[in-house]
């Protein structure tokens, strides 16, 4: 891909179907949760950016640390919740 890519990316392209779907369910309810903590993270530094802010300045964005540790904090927890 020409860069680096996140765990939870590298999950989603590999459990995901040429026509789009997910091979099971157990890996569509891991990629649905991973992205929406995705988003769920991204807006909170939004929120902290644009409070201390002028307005000009971008969010920063997550690290390939912080989108791993989503990741595995989504995989271990339906994981928990499964057995």
């Amino acid at each position: 891909m020409g860069r680096p890519v996140p765990l939870g990316e590298v999950f989603i392209q590999t459990h995901t179907k040429s026509d789009g779907t997910y091979v099971d369910q157990k890996a569509e309810k891991i990629a649905l949760a991973y992205e929406q903590n995705v988003r769920e993270k991204l807006s909170e530094l939004e929120a902290a950016a644009s409070a201390v802010s002028d307005g000009s300045s971008r969010p920063r964005d997550l690290t390939l640390d912080e989108y791993a540790a989503i990741f595995l904090e989504v995989r271990c927890s339906l994981s928990f919740s499964e057995s």
